[in-house]
């Protein structure tokens, strides 16, 4: 059950992007079309990985200001009870792992069954 060279590229778009890291980037961006990759199977990784590091973000920083006792700068009250508590299940939720997978996730998920 091991990942073919397109799916590791792909995750390593992805991982580079939501690192932040230009060069990875670019070397991983070039490895993932010469493995084949789409354009859409590419945008897809980027999608994901992008709101995986925006949620994760957003947590965490709500979470650090709750330590500190304070409500970050902007929010009302109101927002607060919006946001609600974040649990376990909420927040692997917003980050996608307890959502539908996508049509290639359930096709990878299928060949390495």
């Amino acid at each position: 059950m091991s990942l073919t060279t397109k799916e590791k590229e792909l995750i390593a778009v992805g991982v580079s992007l939501a690192a932040g890291c230009k060069p990875c980037t670019n070397y991983h961006f070039k490895k993932v079309r010469g493995a084949g990759a789409s354009a859409e199977e590419i945008e897809q990784a980027m999608t994901d990985a992008i709101a995986a590091r925006d949620t994760a973000k957003r947590i965490m920083e709500r979470h650090g200001f709750k330590l500190l006792g304070l409500r970050r700068s902007g929010l009302t009250e109101e927002d607060d009870d919006e946001l609600g508590e974040t649990t376990r299940v909420r927040e692997l939720d917003s980050l996608g792992a307890a959502k539908e997978p996508s049509k290639q996730q359930s096709q990878l998920i299928q060949a390495n069954a």
